[in-house]
């Protein structure tokens, strides 16, 4: 005899593990891929008053 809060437990679990690896992936994808973009954008620093033409 099987026990419905087992089997409902079960798959609540099959269903949360993929969705958390997942997001894991995401958030360690999306923060390296945050990182590349602003190290792109942001302008040396030389010290020098910068001349606008």
């Amino acid at each position: 005899m099987s026990s419905v809060p087992d089997e409902l437990h079960r798959s609540q679990l099959a269903i949360k593990a993929p969705l958390f690896v997942l997001g894991f992936q995401y958030a360690t994808w999306d923060s390296g891929h945050s990182l590349q973009s602003r190290e792109r954008v942001r302008p040396a620093r030389t010290g020098q008053p910068q001349q606008h033409s």
